[in-house]
């Protein structure tokens, strides 16, 4: 079998990483064989493998990771299997991340836990796990249900949580939910982040009372009405005031957006959908302003 642990392997005790990016580690490929009997198994987590004790990622990057390839054959053998979590296997032990983003990390072929593989305890907080691949819907978590609000999940597969509850944004198999990130780049600090573009339904969406008091680079949280979800930070220099929030059914409209500066682009997102509503019922209203270098936001409530 491949090793696992591109970056890093943990077989117990206690590791804390903080204000970090793990960056294009790949675990071991498997051994190929003959003319009969079956490849060796990729190795588990591309990034990261987690054998026991406790690890936490705290306004951290992981990006980019692979876990190990499948042994293949020749004639009449057979493939082995893909390795499992390409950001992070863990395979025991506890995980807990706070304002981390994990995106763009890969298992092995026809393995599941693009992002992670869970075969223990994780709790996530404010945290984007989206844009990973994997076989079939655990492209970013698979394995045992985690725990934890305010998160940003582009398929939740086995995750365990509801788009909605607990203030998580998870989507769908069919309907992935796009975190709308740039490319890793220097943006400022130490370290090289995944910036929110301005669309990004991460923003001013992280729990308020469990944030962290800086992002990754350093940047002081949060800038805006509520923190980011996130490694990232959107710096504010703008404002938004919203009208018409309370409206009657049939003769309904948009919202107002008044920005300071004056004339500035408005995004304006209902639950999460920048289509507005054609129901009766109370939708949590997230505006977002921009144009010529400036950025801001508001939250607010529309009824109808």
């Amino acid at each position: 079998a491949g090793g696992s642990g591109g970056a890093i392997y943990q077989a117990g005790g206690t590791l804390e990483i903080i204000s970090s990016t793990l960056r294009g580690n790949i675990a071991g490929r498997g051994g190929n064989t003959g003319t009969s009997g079956t490849g060796g198994a990729g190795g588990s987590g591309g990034g990261i493998y987690h054998a026991n004790g406790e690890i936490s990622l705290t306004n951290t990057t992981v990006v980019s990771n692979a876990a190990g390839a499948r042994g293949m054959f020749s004639n009449s053998g057979t493939a082995g299997a893909g390795g499992r979590g390409g950001g992070i296997h863990l395979a025991g032990g506890e995980l807990s991340l706070h304002n981390s983003t994990l995106s763009g990390n890969a298992a092995g072929t026809n393995a599941v836990g693009g992002g992670i593989f869970n075969a223990g305890s994780v709790v996530v907080h404010n945290t984007i796990l989206a844009g990973n691949t994997a076989a079939g819907a655990q492209r970013d978590f698979a394995g045992t249900a985690a725990t934890g609000s305010h998160n940003l999940f582009g398929i939740g597969g086995q995750s365990g949580f509801v788009n909605g509850v607990d203030g998580n944004l998870v989507g769908t198999l069919a309907t992935p939910l796009d975190p709308r990130l740039g490319p890793l780049a220097d943006n400022g600090g130490p370290t090289q982040t995944l910036a929110l573009l301005p669309d990004s339904p991460a923003l001013f969406a992280a729990d308020a009372f469990a944030v962290l008091a800086s992002d990754q680079r350093g940047i002081v949280r949060p800038q805006g009405v509520a923190p980011d979800i996130g490694a990232f930070e959107t710096e504010v220099n703008a404002s938004v005031t919203l009208g018409n929030l309370e409206q009657v059914f049939g003769s309904t409209s948009p919202p107002t957006a008044t920005t300071d500066p004056v004339d500035l682009d408005v995004l304006i997102f209902y639950n999460g959908s920048t289509t507005f509503p054609t129901s009766t019922g109370t939708f949590d209203v997230r505006a977002v302003a921009t144009g010529d270098g400036f950025f801001g936001g508001a939250l607010d409530t529309l009824v109808i």
